[in-house]
């Protein structure tokens, strides 16, 4: 096996710490929008739904750069696909987690 250079082991790392932010802001705006869609108006959901969101996948497309850097992908949407899969591995179980924990207090 060839040993990765020190600075695709960096880009590797920055995309696992960009899609931090991106997994929480995706979370967020998907959640606000979701359960606050109709009882808030549209300034209030774009400020605290929509942006967050846009944000998110920011975010995501940044880590699916520093993805492609690292592996050196012939495109970018390889690594588009990657990076989505894991974020939104990350906020399915940040799903469950949520439900769980509403579950067990008894909301």
């Amino acid at each position: 096996m060839p040993r990765s250079s020190s600075r695709s082991e960096l880009f590797k790392v920055a995309s696992v710490v960009a899609t931090i932010p991106a997994c929480f802001l995706i979370f967020f705006g998907g959640y606000v929008l979701m359960r606050y869609g109709l009882a808030y108006p549209g300034q209030e959901l774009i400020r605290f739904g929509a942006l967050p969101l846009a944000g998110g996948f920011c975010w995501l497309f940044l880590a699916a750069w520093f993805w492609s850097r690292a592996v050196g992908a012939g495109t970018i949407w390889n690594s588009v696909r990657i990076i989505s899969l894991r974020a939104f591995g990350a906020i399915a179980l940040a799903c469950v987690a949520v439900l769980i924990a509403r579950k067990l207090h008894g909301h």
